[in-house]
């Protein structure tokens, strides 16, 4: 690996080099910072990173191609470092000296390797008797991921890729899928360590017993690795889909019971429903406009994956934690908040925002001058487990 730029300390340790065979390279640029981002719902870790060229080498002499495959190895100490296979997507050249081209700032954007064989190449096949999840198995195949987590989907059929690129399809068989015990909200993700999994967020939010116990800084013991800080709590009220008209089929959080409802309801009720009450999501009726510009999809997993993934939602909190090489995306935590103005004992926990959560996102940020690294991780609390009953109105309480 030829380093364009590195920093070792006591506590960090970050490099950016580029694949060849010459290992004798002396860094040349000053890094500034490195903001890497991982989230459900794609199929690439973003990364940014910015550093100082003071005499303008990476213009000149050492100028950073598109063509190269960049490795990012980032982390607090060496045992606790991790490295990430990197293409450039954008390169940004700001120069704070008008007289000459040095003293260049350099801002670069960074993706998953693989992002030709996600993006670039469009397919029209058929795959004859899969199950959606053997199809996604395939793909994450040619695709050459590291490791794999794929949840089973039921039924086999004959499944077709109409000229989409490979990260289409994915998104496209989520919003299709089923598992044999009939859940829906399917959801993927790529995480930093090349990882690619394809699951429902009740199976990953209800799946392991591995939870990890990150207690509020007030609550940690001084000699605690994780904890965390500076809590923001968002609740969000969506208002009911477009398009819905009386008589339409919605799911309802109350948020007083913390439970899900289910029903048949009239757009009557929400004019005397406080929005702070109920999150309202409609399951939109087969109509002449959405056979005419939709096409008519008669598979009702999409409406119920909508559903699930959007009540899955309605609550985050973001945190932010030390920088940790054990703490990964889709990991459950259970968050310890204590309740304000209380003895810090187990009786006066915050039993409402503390308690079971999962990482559904997480920005890494590493200030290399002021020797930091932190992560601000996106929380989020498990919505429906199990599919709505059509025939009735049912209650689904959260799990």
């Amino acid at each position: 690996m030829y380093v364009l730029f590195g920093k070792e300390t006591d506590d960090l340790v970050v490099l950016l080099g580029v694949e060849s065979s010459d290992n004798s390279s002396i860094p040349r640029f000053n890094i500034e910072s490195i903001t890497l981002v991982e989230e459900l719902g794609t199929l690439s870790p973003v990364v940014n990173v910015k550093f100082f060229d003071q005499v303008g080498h990476s213009l000149y002499y050492q100028p950073i191609m598109p063509d190269f495959t960049f490795i990012l190895t980032m982390g607090r100490r060496n045992e606790e470092t991790f490295q990430t296979r990197l293409k450039m997507t954008n390169v940004a050249y700001e120069s704070n000296d008008p007289s000459e081209i040095k003293n260049v700032m350099v801002s670069i954007d960074f993706v998953s390797e693989h992002w030709e064989k996600l993006y670039k190449i469009q397919k029209s096949r058929s795959f004859q008797n899969k199950k959606i999840s053997d199809v996604i198995t395939q793909l994450s195949r040619e695709v050459g991921f590291s490791s794999t987590d794929i949840e089973t989907t039921n039924l086999s059929d004959t499944i077709i890729q109409p000229y989409w690129n490979n990260a289409k399809f994915i998104k496209w068989l989520s919003q299709q899928a089923t598992t044999e015990q009939r859940r829906n909200g399917f959801t993927f993700y790529v995480d930093r360590n090349d990882k690619f999994s394809f699951k429902t967020f009740a199976g990953m939010y209800g799946g392991t017993d591995d939870i990890i116990d990150i207690p509020h800084n007030s609550v940690a013991n001084a000699e605690a690795e994780l904890s965390f800080n500076l809590p923001k709590i968002v609740n969000h009220y969506m208002p009911v889909l477009n398009n819905a008209g009386f008589g339409m089929q919605h799911c309802a959080f109350d948020y007083t019971n913390k439970r899900f409802i289910y029903e048949v309801i009239s757009p009557d009720v929400y004019k005397s429903v406080p929005l702070s009450t109920h999150h309202m999501l409609a399951n939109e009726h087969i109509s002449s406009e959405t056979i005419n510009y939709n096409g008519r999809n008669i598979n009702p997993a999409p409406s119920r994956n909508l559903m699930v993934n959007s009540t899955n939602n309605v609550q985050t909190m973001d945190i932010i934690v030390r920088g940790r090489k054990d703490l990964e995306l889709g990991d459950v935590i259970n968050l310890i908040m204590p309740v304000s103005g209380e003895n810090d004992t187990q009786d006066t926990f915050n039993h409402i925002y503390g308690g079971k959560w999962l990482i559904s996102k997480m920005i890494h940020q590493m200030n290399v001058a002021n020797h930091d690294y932190s992560i601000i991780c996106r929380l989020s609390r498990n919505g429906i487990n199990l599919p709505p009953a059509y025939d009735d109105g049912v209650l689904l309480k959260a799990r």
